[in-house]
C-alpha cells in the first residue's frame, strides 16, 4: 500500500499537469486498486490531492479547470471501493460485525512525538524550508506532512490507520533537517568542519538518537512475546475451548 501511495504521489507531482485524460483514467485504475486493497488510504490520497490542487491554483493565481476535471475523475474512482465496502458491511453480518468492532482511534498526540523521537524535531526544522522551496517535490513533502498530521485527528473511527505512509515524508524531511542542524553547528564551531573524526561521531550520534525508539520497541516486543501471554497469545484455556 505504501509503494502504491508513493507511486500515485510521484505521478501527481511529475505527470498530473501534462497528463491527458486517457492517462488519468489509467492512474485512476491504480487508485481504484489501492482502494480495494486498503480503503483507508483513499482518505490520504484524496485529501492531499485536493490540498495540492488548491495550493497550485493559489500559486498560479488562476482556476485550473482541466486539473479540477482530472481530480474529479480520480475522486469518482475512489468512490467505487467506498460504495462497495459500505454495501459489504451492511449485507454481510460477519464483516459488518467486524467493522463495528474495528475501532482504531489515535492515541494522544504526545505518543506520536515520543514515538518519532528527535525525528519530529528535525522535521519541524526542515518544514518551512520545504514549503518555501522552488521544487514541487519538496513542497509536496511539506504538505504531505502537514495534512498527514491533521488527518490523524479527524472524527473517524479509523484515525490510526491514516498514519500509513506518513513516516516516508517524515524520514526525508527529517534527514534534511538533520543536515540543516549540522550546517549550523559547523558555523558555530568552524573547527568541526576540518575534523573528520568529529563529523563521523556526530553522524553516529544522530543515527542513534533518531533510531533509539526503534531499538526500544524491538527490545520491548522481544520481552513481551517471551512471556507468551495475552493479548499477543491465546491462553491455553481459550485454545482448548
Amino acid at each position: 500500500s505504501q509503494a502504491l501511495i508513493l507511486l500515485i504521489f510521484w505521478w501527481l507531482i511529475e505527470r498530473f499537469k501534462s497528463a491527458g485524460f486517457k492517462e488519468v483514467f489509467c492512474w485512476s485504475g491504480v487508485v481504484l486498486f489501492l482502494g480495494f486493497l486498503h480503503p483507508y488510504d483513499l482518505v490520504i490520497i484524496d485529501s492531499i490531492l485536493v490540498v495540492w490542487l488548491i495550493w497550485v491554483m493559489i500559486r498560479e493565481r488562476k482556476w485550473l479547470w482541466r486539473w479540477v476535471f482530472k481530480a474529479m475523475i480520480i475522486g469518482l474512482a475512489s468512490l467505487i471501493p467506498v460504495i462497495y465496502f459500505i454495501w459489504l458491511f451492511r449485507s454481510q453480518p460477519a464483516v459488518g460485525g467486524w467493522a463495528v468492532q474495528n475501532i482504531t482511534i489515535c492515541p494522544n498526540l504526545w505518543n506520536y512525538f515520543i514515538g518519532y523521537g528527535l525525528l519530529a524535531l528535525a522535521v519541524l526544522a526542515a518544514l518551512s524550508k520545504a514549503l518555501k522551496s522552488q521544487s514541487d517535490y519538496w513542497r509536496f513533502l511539506g504538505l504531505w506532512v502537514i495534512i498527514g498530521w491533521m488527518l490523524l485527528y479527524i472524527p473517524l473511527d479509523f484515525q490510526r490507520r491514516l498514519v500509513n505512509g506518513l513516516h516516508l515524508p517524515m524520514a526525508i524531511l527529517g534527514f534534511s533537517g538533520l543536515l540543516l542542524f549540522l550546517e549550523q553547528l559547523k558555523k558555530i564551531w568552524p573547527a568541526l568542519a576540518k575534523k573528520i573524526f568529529a563529523q563521523a561521531a556526530l553522524w553516529v550520534l544522530a543515527v542513534l538518537f533518531l533510531t533509539i525508539t526503534t531499538f526500544y520497541n524491538l527490545f520491548f516486543e522481544i520481552i513481551v512475546f517471551n512471556y507468551r501471554s495475552a493479548p499477543q497469545f491465546i491462553s491455553q484455556n481459550a485454545y482448548q475451548a
